[in-house]
């Protein structure tokens, strides 16, 4: 448990000295930051949910509705980082593009005709504590950033 109070707390931390204007990544607002605010909530770490530039606005996670033709009804988690912009792809691609699936594993094959590489749940403690190799999670996170930058770059060519 202390492992994950430490690692909130530091990448918390991380955040506030390299103060990105954008922070994004597949699916970040609907499930990693809400998920992040609540297990910071649940684990007593009160300093953690101030990650925008705005030092004594706390950042939450509300819910919200979207209903649109295109989209049908939607709901989207709100998350305010006073400053700074959360650019979540996974939103951009529902609106832009008409796949059969969604899923990161999906969209990858679609734009890159290569999946990433799946990390087991029994070697995450393995690969948090270093004991493992780290190729892997290495070719797991090339394959999502190349990902973004490639349908950031398609997108922006349209």
């Amino acid at each position: 448990m202390l492992l994950y109070v430490v690692f909130r707390k530091k990448w918390a931390d991380f955040t506030r000295e390299v103060d990105p204007d954008i922070i994004t990544g597949y699916n970040i607002q609907n499930f990693d930051f809400s998920y992040l605010l609540a297990r910071a909530k649940h684990l007593n770490i009160n300093t953690f949910a101030y990650l925008g530039r705005l030092k004594d606005v706390k950042t939450t996670a509300r819910t919200t509705v979207l209903q649109s033709k295109q989209l049908g009804r939607r709901e989207n988690k709100q998350i305010n980082l006073e400053g700074r912009i959360l650019f979540d792809l996974l939103l951009v691609l529902l609106r832009e593009y008409k796949l059969r699936s969604y899923t990161l594993n999906a969209v990858s094959f679609h734009f890159l005709q290569q999946q990433k590489e799946d990390v087991q749940h029994s070697i995450i403690s393995d690969l948090q504590n270093g004991t493992h190799k780290h190729d892997i999670v290495s070719l797991f996170t090339v394959s999502k950033t190349l990902s973004y930058h490639y349908v950031y770059s398609i997108n922006s060519c349209r």
